[in-house]
């Protein structure tokens, strides 16, 4: 009587035991297989999905960036970055004009950057040509924010001319506007295609 008391017990437990293991193994595949598929299935992010509630400007320039330089190296819901990426250093796009770089241009989201050493005595020259360009000494960098690739290679070529006393900054602004203009009606110069210096630590030296 015992003997069949201990196996009816016994068998009940290693059913339950048999059925809380099945259950426990059901539920953690069914649980991974869940993870699993959410993470398949979960949109993956890309540049092009991000700067589709930009304003239109933003993502024009954007898309230009894209299809010349290819994918960016980071990007958030703020910017795109490149980094050495043609002729420049770094290539950001920006989702709106930053206030201390834009001038009051909306337009002006697209920021480039040379490797390129100023001088400190031409430091205040070139904030007379143009707020836009920027130099950091620092960083051995010059860098110019507007609305187009190129009119960051007018900037920057007008800057180097500054830097090594071709032109002052009232002559330099003048040449600008001209080409700026001739850029507006489709005509093209050199100013326009590409940098006429050589952006790297040499040049910057020779500038000293």
């Amino acid at each position: 009587m015992k003997n069949t008391i201990r196996w009816t017990i016994g068998a009940a437990v290693i059913l339950v035991l048999a059925t809380i293991g099945v259950t426990r193994e059901g539920f953690l595949q069914s649980h991974l297989w869940g993870q699993t598929q959410e993470s398949i299935s979960m949109p993956v992010t890309t540049a092009e999905i991000l700067i589709k509630d930009w304003p239109a400007a933003s993502q024009y320039i954007a898309r230009v960036m894209i299809e010349k330089y290819g994918q960016p190296g980071d990007f958030n819901d703020h910017a795109l970055v490149w980094r050495n990426n043609g002729p420049w250093k770094r290539t950001i796009v920006y989702r709106t004009a930053p206030k201390s770089a834009s001038d009051g241009m909306q337009d002006s989201v697209l920021e480039q950057t040379v490797h390129y050493r100023v001088p400190l005595s031409k430091f205040e020259e070139l904030s007379r040509f143009d707020s836009r360009v920027v130099a950091n000494r620092s960083r051995n960098e010059l860098a110019s924010i507007s609305d187009s690739e190129k009119m960051n290679f007018l900037a920057l070529n007008l800057a180097d001319e500054i830097v090594i006393g071709w032109r002052n900054a009232a002559e330099a602004r003048f040449l600008h506007d001209q080409v700026s203009k001739l850029a507006q009606s489709g005509k093209s110069s050199p100013y326009l295609e590409g940098l006429q210096f050589r952006p790297d630590k040499e040049s910057g030296e020779e500038n000293e």
